[in-house]
């Protein structure tokens, strides 16, 4: 493998607290839409709000094909560590150990994780909406099945944050922090016609230009200054911008949540003066990195 080759981040969701159901002994499996291509792969699995180990019995990844199923050449086994199971502890996330795979820009992929324990709504399950199709199975592990068999069907993404590329030097890749303008909690469902997939689009029809990849951080409700439905835009920086592979540039849309207070709690009343000094915060953080914001 080249020196000079790094990781970027081809796709992301920022975890929450999901508002799924409970798991037991079931595998996921999630369909993102990469940004950028590669041929070596890795994934990214979140346990940052649950409040026990996360086991994760097998994982695979595969190009999709339609529904539940995927293209089966393409199916691959990842491994952590070179092992084909890991406990993650509550709190933090696990990086697959890279695989060879022939990753089209724009592709749909299948993340199918099989999670052999108990996890209870109380337990802590990571994840946010997706508007977009996504497969829990019976109970089992059903991991590698081309076809995997249907329990039932999430609006979410579950535990599966992240998709990252081995790329080229001059690779870099921009980060899309927002609310539910970016997450697109309205947007047409299986339709990828958020603002950070047409921005993926449209990036990969230049003729020529840096390879740009997009990864959307949105998060309904989110807010600049204060919680909801996950952390605000100040405390989820670091891990949602700053610490994303290949990061260069942070595209922030937030705000109109903070004006709004839906909750009206009179503790969190803001006003332009703390929002700017919110905003300016950001800048400052990436400008640390060298990241363009």
């Amino acid at each position: 493998m080249p020196d000079n080759l790094h990781w970027v981040g081809t796709w992301t969701a920022a975890p929450a607290p999901a508002e799924a159901g409970a798991i037991s002994n079931q595998t996921v499996r999630m369909n993102p839409r990469v940004s950028i291509g590669g041929d070596r792969v890795r994934v990214r699995v979140s346990n940052a709000y649950g409040t026990r180990p996360l086991l994760v019995g097998a994982a695979w990844l595969g190009l999709r094909d339609k529904g539940p199923a995927v293209v089966p050449d393409s199916h691959k086994k990842l491994t952590f560590g070179g092992a084909e199971s890991a406990t993650i502890a509550a709190g933090a996330f696990i990086v697959s150990d890279p695989v060879a795979f022939e990753l089209p820009p724009l592709a749909d992929v299948a993340v199918s994780v099989y999670l052999p324990g108990e996890l209870s709504v109380s337990s802590g399950i990571t994840g946010r909406y997706a508007r977009q199709t996504n497969y829990i199975s019976p109970p089992g592990n059903f991991a590698n099945s081309v076809v995997m068999p249907v329990g039932s069907i999430t609006g979410d993404w579950l535990f599966v944050s992240g998709v990252d590329v081995l790329a080229s030097p001059e690779t870099g890749a921009v980060v899309a922090l927002g609310d539910s303008l970016t997450d697109a909690n309205i947007s047409t469902m299986d339709a990828f016609c958020r603002w950070p997939d047409q921005l993926a689009r449209r990036l990969q029809a230049r003729p020529r230009g840096r390879p740009t990849a997009v990864m959307n951080q949105g998060l309904g409700g989110n807010r600049i200054l204060h919680d909801i439905r996950g952390d605000s835009g100040l405390r989820r920086f670091d891990r949602d911008v700053l610490a994303q592979p290949g990061v260069t540039h942070v595209i922030v849309m937030l705000g109109t949540n903070d004006l709004r207070n839906r909750w009206a709690k009179p503790e969190e009343e803001v006003n332009a003066e703390q929002m700017i000094a919110g905003m300016k915060q950001l800048a400052v953080r990436a400008h640390t990195r060298g990241i363009k914001i």
